[in-house]
């Protein structure tokens, strides 16, 4: 046993050693260096995209209303990844909404607080929740 993975180690030692210089493993690692820092400014900036889920969100965008099936053949993805990649993307759109709605009340709670004050209408207008 022992000496099959040494042998299997040799081989993907030897294989790899072949594929490092190859413009396509090169591609691919300047692919994923691209992806993580990307990934990684878009985190910096708040927002809860994933560079993977960009092109379907941008075909949503774009195209407006059409199958899953059609999505998947734009972006040459299977129908079942583009479902897991739509269903993530709304699930943080509704968290988003919760949000929203949640800062909304507390806002609509502090401005009724302030009223007695006078200062009811600049603060809740000093506010954007668009």
């Amino acid at each position: 046993m022992k000496n099959n993975c040494e042998a299997d180690s040799k081989h993907w030692e030897s294989f790899f050693s072949e594929m490092k210089d190859t413009l396509i493993f090169q591609m691919h690692r300047i692919h994923c260096v691209m992806f993580r820092v990307a990934n990684r400014l878009i985190e910096e900036a708040s927002v809860p995209v994933k560079m993977e889920q960009l092109p379907i969100l941008m075909c949503i965008h774009s195209c407006g209303c059409i199958s899953q099936q059609e999505i998947a053949d734009m972006v040459h993805r299977d129908k079942s990844s583009v479902q897991r990649t739509v269903v993530v993307l709304e699930d943080v759109i509704l968290r988003r909404k919760k949000l929203v709605q949640d800062l909304h009340s507390m806002c609509i709670t502090k401005v009724e607080k302030s009223e007695s004050r006078g200062c009811g209408f600049i603060a809740i207008n000093s506010m954007n929740f668009h």
